[in-house]
């Protein structure tokens, strides 16, 4: 299950680099045309991966995750933030309204795809599966687009991303961020941000821990979800505790995981929870 690599173009002028995985039928339409690749593959739902902070699209977990729906007959899409992996934006290009137009740019490109079906018949939904920093953003985007998703699945959110990344910076890179330096905060990719970034992330409008006024519909219908791990060292588990009950979301706590769910089971209950709130043969 090799995944395919496009681009879509950014209203900020520069190129979304996307990936996506493609259940084996649908892949051997996917170079025929008009009605023959209808026969072949039809409208499929689809699921969305959103990367957290410093990461990008070749995430384990997203991959595992994709693999999986993929093999449940979903559509998998993801794509890097700008600043992020293979994109063509440097990191003084990562902001949240940019970020969230991106998300606009990728949805508005995979919507059509899946409401290409014959009048009468219901389109194939579009799902989410947003971590850490990626569910922060995610939260964000439905606020104010709720059309956007079926339904999404925070993995570990970064709901209070403005303290998350603050509880990384001691006093000296604090001083040193204030006073104007460009702190790198990248691994495989470098990315050089200011203190202006913070700011950004803690104005009001950007405040993704907010009650989600009038969606909580108890856990069986709601629209979103979440699974975190109790040992998580980066984004505390009890903002999504809170968040949830606040809310009345469901939600899956991972005994002993830290934020990487690197320990055996753990990515498999990732992959299990994304089944149940993703099922084969959703439309």
């Amino acid at each position: 299950m090799k995944p395919q690599h496009f681009t879509i173009h950014s209203p900020n002028e520069y190129e979304i680099s996307c990936m996506e995985w493609l259940p084996s039928a649908a892949a051997a339409g996917a170079d025929m045309h008009g009605a023959a690749a209808k026969e072949s593959s039809g409208p499929l739902p689809t699921l969305l991966c959103l990367h957290g902070f410093a990461g990008d699209k070749y995430s384990t977990v997203i991959e595992a995750v994709a693999k999986d729906r993929c093999r449940a007959g979903f559509r998998c899409v993801t794509f890097d933030w700008p600043g992020h992996g293979d994109s063509t934006a440097d990191s003084s290009m990562l902001t949240i309204e940019n970020c969230l137009a991106d998300l606009d740019a990728v949805v508005k490109h995979l919507r059509p795809a899946a409401a290409a079906v014959p009048s009468g018949s219901t389109p194939a939904p579009l799902f989410c599966f947003a971590t850490s920093f990626g569910g922060y953003l995610a939260m964000l985007d439905y606020r104010r687009h709720p059309e956007h998703f079926d339904r999404i699945l925070l993995r570990s959110p970064a709901l209070r991303m403005g303290k998350v990344l603050r509880s990384f910076l001691e006093e000296d890179h604090m001083r040193r961020f204030q006073g104007g330096e460009a702190l790198n905060f990248g691994f495989d990719r470098p990315l050089f941000l200011h203190y202006d970034f913070l700011t950004d992330l803690e104005l009001p409008d950007h405040d993704a821990f907010r009650p989600l006024d009038g969606i909580g519909c108890g856990p069986a219908s709601a629209p979103v979800a979440i699974i975190h791990g109790d040992a998580d060292d980066v984004v505390p588990v009890t903002d999504s505790l809170r968040f949830a009950e606040d809310n009345h979301l469901p939600i899956r706590i991972v005994k002993g995981a830290d934020h990487r769910y690197k320990k055996p089971g753990e990515l498999e209950q990732i992959i299990d929870f994304s089944a149940e709130i993703f099922p084969a043969g959703a439309r």
